[in-house]
């Protein structure tokens, strides 16, 4: 899996959506099909997210995934 390199501020908006479900680490990685330990480790930054992350991510969450990697500052789609 590809992986989009760390960057703070794009890790930050990666927490941001996260935070913004209101759901639970575990709820929210049943809906994406992802260990609930990837998401704590997102928001923890123990590991990069992956292009593929952002996509369920931004997917699940109506966010613009160019948003999240600092392409535009246009959060919706």
């Amino acid at each position: 899996m590809s992986r989009y390199k760390t960057d703070p501020i794009v890790m930050r908006r990666v927490r941001q959506v996260i935070y913004d479900t209101e759901m639970s680490n575990k709820r929210l990685a049943q809906a994406l099909g992802l260990n609930v330990n990837t998401i704590s480790s997102w928001i923890n930054g123990r590991t990069e997210i992956s292009v593929e992350g952002i996509r369920r991510l931004c997917q699940y969450t109506h966010t613009n995934p160019a948003w999240v990697l600092r392409l535009s500052e246009r959060r919706g789609l």
